[in-house]
Formats: structure tokens, C-alpha cells, sequence
């Protein structure tokens, strides 16, 4: 690559030193991150903070890239589903939508990245929050168009544990210095947010405060997608250099889903409900899913 573009690809972005580290997580909630277990990772980039809308925005207009969210549905593709509902769209976190159907996910009908509630476009004041409705195709073309990838889950654990990791990738408690460090979910999920970490919903980009590598919101605001397969057996297994997932898919729960790993947690999880923001806690998603607390963050080898 140029010097030029080499540059540009690594403006705001952390250098992470190879070292051994101890990955995975000995709470017992956590079958699919167990067993706690050693692992090195070479040195690589990782992007400071999640890619934001303009960043993705630049990507469409230079690409003309349709993103699996807005891409038109066949009936081959869903059988038995009547044709008008076969339309494009993405899932949307609805508490609402409880008392009808017993669930706070709704898909809704022209939900895609640039207009993440299915009805109102972005606007210039969302411009410095992370994208969302990403699916994991959408996540690795906006990658490679950075001249970029998608971090190994081993290089996205490595990232975030730095050199605080407790409980929480910061340390032991929810707080620092009396703040809250990631955008989560405090109160009676789904159907209130209190805010007291400062948002209800989504937050910008850099609202909370860097780890001591100057990266931000690893945990919490939204999901990031790693390119590896999910295996929830994967860590009995996994080679200790550089680990970069499974060569097949296998979740007992959807054994015909496809799905890759996803980290971090999002401004929906909460103690109550979904704990796997927590140090060494793993998640999936299956490849065509998009929401709107699923996004992307690159990262890059060195020497690339």
C-alpha cells in the first residue's frame, strides 16, 4: 500500500503489542466462554471508536454499496412467508410490542443504517454516532473499503481487556471514580431506561471515557461483529497462536443458522437480562441479522 494511504488507513488507530493473555471467562453463565484458557495474538491495529454514520456514509456515496438491510427479498429465500410482507428491513428494539406479540423486537420495514427507526432519516446531528442495521457482509465491505478488516475475536478480547480487566474490562466495579464507563442499561429491561449512565439508547461516539489505550465503548452502545464462526465448543479446542475461529458453525440452539461471533454488548444490555458485556463473555449473531444495536469497528494487521 502507498505510504499515503497507509497513513490515512491508520489515522485513529491503536497499535495493540503481541503478548500472551488469558481469554474467556470462569463464570459459570458463560458455557460457551469457558474454559479460561491462554492465548497469543500478534500485534495489530484496532480502530479507536466504532465507525459512526458519517464514516459509513462515505462508504456508500463512494461505493453506491447496498447493504443487506435494503436489499430486495425473494420468496425462494423465505418459504411459506406471504409476498407483502417480503420486504426489506431490519430489526428494531420495540418495548411496545410486548403486550401484542410477547417479544421488544420488532422488524421493521425500512429500517436500514441510514434511517434506523424505519421512518426518519438520519440527520447531520447523528453524524458522530456508530452506524447500526450493520449485518456481518455489511461489516466486512465497509472494512475493506478502509483498507481494513474485521478483528479476530481473540484480537477484539486482547483489545479490551488492556491492562484493567476485572469483572468489567475496566475492573472491578460498574463505576470509575464514581462514573459510569459504557453506555448500558440501567433499570426494568425493557421497559425503562434510566439513563443513569447519561443516555437512553444510543450514545455518540467518545461519551465515555478511553481505556489507557485510548480506545472507546468496547463495551456497551452497540455490538461489534468479529470475523470469526461461532462455535460454543470453540474454546476446548482452540489453538493458543493466533486463533481465528472455527472452520464451521455449530450452535445447538439454531443448527441450521449461520453465525459469527459477535462482542461487547450493547446500550440493551443490562444485569437483569443480557450479562455478556462482562469480561471474557462472547455472543452470536446469524449473518443476515441486522438491528439497531448491531454495528462495526475495523481493525488492521501490521505490516499490511
Amino acid at each position: 500500500m502507498p505510504t499515503a494511504l497507509l497513513t490515512q488507513s491508520l489515522k485513529d488507530m491503536i497499535l495493540i503489542p503481541s503478548r500472551y493473555f488469558n481469554m474467556g471467562s470462569e463464570n459459570s453463565e458463560f458455557q460457551d466462554a469457558s474454559p479460561l484458557h491462554k492465548v497469543w495474538v500478534d500485534s495489530f491495529y484496532v480502530d479507536q471508536h466504532e465507525a459512526t454514520n458519517a464514516e459509513f456514509a462515505t462508504f456508500i456515496a463512494a461505493t453506491g454499496y447496498v447493504t443487506v438491510a435494503e436489499r430486495k427479498l425473494y420468496s425462494k429465500d423465505f418459504i411459506g412467508v406471504p409476498q407483502e410482507l417480503l420486504v426489506p428491513g431490519s430489526l428494531v428494539f420495540n418495548p411496545d410490542a410486548i403486550s401484542a406479540t410477547g417479544f421488544w423486537w420488532t422488524y421493521q420495514p425500512g429500517a436500514c443504517w441510514h434511517k434506523p427507526d424505519g421512518h426518519s432519516l438520519l440527520t447531520s446531528a447523528m453524524d458522530s454516532y456508530p452506524v447500526v442495521h450493520v449485518a456481518h457482509e455489511d461489516a466486512q465491505s465497509y472494512c475493506q473499503w478502509r483498507g481494513k478488516r474485521l478483528l479476530t475475536e481473540a484480537e477484539w478480547e486482547y483489545a479490551a481487556r488492556g491492562e484493567e480487566s476485572g469483572h468489567y474490562y475496566w475492573g472491578d466495579s460498574i463505576l470509575l471514580g464514581g462514573k459510569h464507563q459504557a453506555n448500558l442499561f440501567q433499570g426494568d429491561f425493557p421497559l425503562a431506561d434510566l439513563a443513569e449512565d447519561g443516555y437512553s439508547g444510543i450514545a455518540p461516539i467518545k461519551s465515555y471515557n478511553p481505556d489507557s489505550r485510548g480506545i472507546y465503548d468496547l463495551t456497551g452502545n452497540v455490538w461489534e461483529w468479529c470475523s470469526d464462526l461461532y462455535d460454543n465448543r470453540y474454546y476446548a479446542n482452540s489453538p493458543i497462536m493466533n486463533p481465528k475461529g472455527p472452520i464451521i458453525c455449530h450452535d445447538p440452539t439454531e443448527p441450521q443458522v449461520i453465525k459469527h461471533v459477535i462482542r461487547g454488548g450493547s446500550f440493551l444490555c443490562s444485569a437483569s437480562y443480557c450479562s455478556r458485556y462482562l469480561a471474557g463473555a462472547r455472543n452470536s449473531c446469524e449473518i443476515n441479522t441486522s438491528s439497531n444495536h448491531l454495528g462495526v469497528r475495523c481493525g488492521r494487521s501490521v505490516g499490511n
